[in-house]
């Protein structure tokens, strides 16, 4: 199984729908896992509404729900939003606020 290295805390099980956080496994929907990896081909990068429209075959309200599913998933800094542009992956914070609640567990 190929698996993309997302940050220190996180990887990507390519093909599953999981991200691997911290020893947890955050399971995507279908249509969320197409939307990470269309936004994953270029990390940091902008993909533009109208390529992300095109690629998902999807209505754009459909494609704003989804990624909305994808920040309470992989945390809100993991999508980016360039206004009125488009969004970008920022692969540095999947997982960031997940691992720090992990981290600051008291006994």
């Amino acid at each position: 199984m190929k698996r993309i290295r997302l940050n220190e805390h996180a990887e990507y099980l390519v093909g599953t729908g999981c991200v691997r956080v911290a020893g947890a496994v955050i399971e995507l929907t279908v249509a969320e896992e197409e939307l990470f990896e269309l936004l994953l081909r270029t990390p940091k990068v902008t993909a533009s509404w109208i390529v992300i429209e095109q690629e998902m075959a999807r209505a754009m309200q459909t494609n704003r729900h989804l990624v909305k599913g994808l920040r309470d998933k992989l945390g809100a800094r993991a999508i980016k939003t360039h206004h009125a542009k488009g969004i970008s992956l920022q692969p540095q914070f999947v997982g960031a606020a997940r691992f720090r609640l992990q981290s600051v567990r008291v006994a």
